[in-house]
C-alpha cells in the first residue's frame, strides 16, 4: 500500500495528483508510484480547516482507494459553483 500527504499548492502533491497515482500506479508530479491494491491518501495536518476547491472538475477514483481526512470539521473539499458530486468511481469486475 502506498501513502501520500495531502497538501496545497504546487510543490507538494494535491489530492488530484495523490488519486492520479494511486490510480495509474506511476509518479505523478513528484510523488511516489501507487501499487496495485488499496492505497491511502492522508491529508497534511497544515490543511485543518483549508477548503480544498476542486477547480477542475470531478475526482476519478479506479482503484481501491482509503481517503484519510483531519475530521469532519476540519477537512473541507468544495466540488464549487453548485456542483454537487466531487468524487466519480468506477466499478470494473
Amino acid at each position: 500500500m502506498e501513502r501520500w500527504r495531502v497538501w496545497r499548492g504546487d510543490g507538494q502533491i494535491s489530492l488530484r495528483e495523490a488519486i492520479e497515482a494511486a490510480n495509474t500506479n506511476q509518479s505523478v508530479d513528484g510523488s511516489t508510484a501507487g501499487q496495485p491494491g488499496n492505497d491511502a491518501i492522508v491529508f497534511a495536518p497544515a490543511l485543518n480547516g483549508q477548503p480544498l476547491v476542486l477547480t477542475q472538475g470531478q475526482l476519478g477514483i479506479s482503484e481501491p482507494l482509503f481517503i484519510t481526512g483531519n475530521g469532519a470539521a476540519k477537512t473541507v473539499i468544495d466540488a464549487g459553483f453548485g456542483v454537487a458530486r466531487t468524487e466519480y468511481y468506477v466499478h470494473s469486475r
